[in-house]
């Protein structure tokens, strides 16, 4: 079993920047688009000093050179697709890990369900403008200046989402145990 948690108790809550999967990648396994991606830093390395863009991105003050300046574009374009890629990869295996001995079907519909996870809550992150707090967040929305993102309202679009596809390998179950609610997938 493999729960999507959203409890009530939670202190976070995370803007994710704007993504979307590209048509070509979305037929790709997530692994394909990880290499993909890391040829393409590795490419941007031989243009620009990667470790000078990093401190630069902890610290501003940091210089960055001219090679720097003209790289810092797609350096943070490739570094917003890395994080997505690699959480998609995280849930991928995660959903793997509840079959024992998955086989190619089972890896093609956990590759599609975290595509489809990972993507709607990005998409959900910019569309509910998701900031710092989630105490903060659910105060607003409860004075009526925010119209979603309350815990069970992830969990009702993730079902959505979810519900769209007809998976064979795994199974969508909406689950509550007090205030915590769960998006529940199970092998």
């Amino acid at each position: 079993m493999l729960c999507f948690a959203a409890a009530g108790t939670s202190v976070h809550a995370v803007n994710l920047p704007a993504y979307s999967i590209s048509n070509s990648d979305r037929t790709l396994p997530v692994e394909d688009v990880i290499k993909k991606i890391n040829a393409e830093r590795d490419k941007l390395g031989t243009k620009a000093c990667l470790a000078l863009l990093e401190d630069h991105d902890k610290n501003t003050k940091v210089r960055l050179g001219k090679r720097e300046v003209a790289a810092a574009g797609e350096f943070h374009s490739l570094k917003v697709e890395s994080a997505f890629w690699n959480y998609t990869l995280n849930l991928k295996q995660a959903l793997l890990s509840l079959h024992a001995n998955p086989d190619r079907e089972t890896d093609n519909e956990a590759d599609s369900m975290a595509k489809i996870t990972i993507e709607t809550l990005y998409n959900l992150s910019q569309k509910w403008k998701v900031g710092n707090s989630a105490l903060f967040r659910n105060l607003l929305i409860r004075v009526g200046a925010k119209e979603k993102g309350y815990c069970y309202h992830y969990v009702s679009a993730l079902m959505e989402a979810l519900s769209k596809e007809k998976w064979h390998k795994f199974d969508l179950h909406w689950a509550s145990r007090g205030t915590e609610l769960f998006a529940k997938i199970t092998a």
